[in-house]
């Protein structure tokens, strides 16, 4: 019997800890202090499917930016 008191406690527990760690809004990250260079530009690569194709030629032509890398926040 004590056992079982044991494991309701330690549940009822564990659930007020967590419902007590959602109710504390997380700080934001800083902001990214470098600015963005501007990026290399490639020609559009060949044996694209032909909506993605119209795609990037409404977009940007007949050349792409090569991203290398990305800084994501939020």
């Amino acid at each position: 019997m004590k056992i079982v008191i044991g494991i309701v406690i330690a549940v009822i527990v564990l659930l007020f800890v967590g419902w007590i760690g959602l109710q504390i809004d997380p700080r934001p990250f800083p902001s990214y202090p470098e600015t963005a260079p501007k990026p290399e530009r490639v020609p559009l690569r060949e044996g694209l499917p032909a909506p993605v194709e119209r795609f990037y030629w409404a977009l940007y032509g007949d050349e792409v930016p090569a991203i290398e890398s990305a800084v994501i926040t939020g």
